[in-house]
């Protein structure tokens, strides 16, 4: 099923999806406006796997019905002021870990509203490059929130904007209980998450009860009056490494020992270039993107945040010239990442000088260099 370049606005119902409800199918929904809707679970767009609702059916002793497994991608779309009385106030998205894993990418989701899971609350699925701000949640979760799920699938939350979001507890973003049993997985990569509101955990709040959390090359900055990341639970497992937690009101970590000065974590101005109008770019001297007009633009100054990624993560989507590191943020990895003048110390050589070569043959070699400020690199 393709639900494409629809206008959905102002409707109602006393079930789920206010704007799109669909479980056990294909479907993409593509370039849509979802708008002003309101349902008790998934304002918006509501998907639920049969899957899951036979776990759900399994715990209460009923037989579920067969199975498919779909390919869900919901991308493109506005989602904008929609309200749920509970869950998901823009998108309720889940399906089990072994469908093709739902896609959540790409989307606009804006001025929502909900019990828990203001912006999103995604039970499974990927959620990559999307514009998540101004959302609201009574409870937790004021941009996104990730519950608790029944086996060790690894959500991936990456190349996000999370901004200006509000809740009681993680205003950016809650990882929380909201299942009697189970724990939580995710990866969060190269995410920015600004600016955002909330007592507790108020860019990123770990509830537990337990789970793995991987942070890498995410941007924690200007949130409060709660800590840029708060630990709630002994349970949970934090990885982080290459990550910026920066100006937040109530600190930049509670509930943890802070990792500022080890593994790549920073505290340092990330010199958003206009985050009062949405634009997390990165200043640079070197050059970066300027979306009003679509051209490169230069820079008093540099962001510590360029080049100060996982030196293990991939920046081969960055436009050059590049540092050979990826950027932190939201725009790390992608074309409009900003630029570097760093050294790069990939395929370094020095300049070739003469040698005596004993063949029978001539040998012709062919020298053309990139010169990046005060380094050449060789291409052969």
């Amino acid at each position: 099923v393709t639900v494409q370049d629809n206008r959905v606005h102002d409707n109602t119902t006393a079930g789920n999806g206010g704007g799109l409800r669909a479980w056990g199918t294909d479907l993409h929904v593509l370039g849509n406006d979802f708008r002003n809707n309101t349902a008790v679970q998934g304002g918006g767009v509501f998907y639920c796997s049969e899957r899951e609702l036979n776990d759900a059916a399994a715990r209460l002793g009923v037989r579920g019905r067969p199975t498919a497994d779909p390919t869900v991608i919901v991308r493109d779309n506005e989602i904008r002021d929609n309200v749920a009385q509970d869950r998901g106030g823009g998108v309720w998205l889940s399906a089990r870990w072994n469908y093709e894993e739902p896609v959540c990418a790409n989307n606009r989701i804006r001025g929502n509203r909900a019990a828990r899971g203001g912006g999103l609350w995604v039970g499974e699925a990927q959620v990559r490059g999307n514009f998540i701000a101004d959302n609201q949640a009574i409870g937790e979760g004021g941009g996104l929130f990730l519950p608790t799920i029944f086996h060790d699938y690894y959500r991936v939350v990456e190349n996000n904007i999370i901004c200006r979001n509000t809740a009681a507890a993680g205003g950016g973003v809650c990882l929380g209980m909201d299942n009697l049993i189970g724990g939580y997985n995710a990866a969060l990569n190269n995410n920015t998450i600004a600016h955002n509101t909330a007592p507790v955990g108020a860019g990123v709040h770990l509830a537990g009860p337990h789970g793995l959390i991987y942070l890498r090359n995410c941007l924690i900055t200007h949130n409060g009056p709660g800590a840029g990341l708060t630990k709630g639970a002994t349970g949970v497992d934090l990885d982080i490494a290459y990550c910026n937690s920066y100006g937040n009101t109530g600190g930049d970590y509670t509930g943890v020992s802070n990792p500022t000065g080890q593994r790549g974590n920073l505290s340092l101005d990330p010199l958003y270039v206009d985050a009062a109008n949405n634009d997390y770019h990165l200043q640079s001297q070197a050059g970066r993107y300027n979306a009003a007009t679509g051209r490169w633009v230069t820079d008093a100054l540099t962001s510590p945040a360029i080049d100060s990624g996982d030196p293990e993560a991939d920046w081969s989507q960055e436009p050059l010239p590049n540092g050979g590191y990826v950027n932190m943020g939201a725009y790390g990895n992608t074309r409009e990442a900003s630029k570097s003048f760093r050294r790069l110390l990939t395929d370094q050589a020095p300049n070739p000088s003469a040698v005596d070569v004993s063949v029978d043959t001539k040998i012709h070699l062919t020298f053309r260099w990139n010169v990046y400020q005060d380094s050449v690199r060789p291409r052969f």
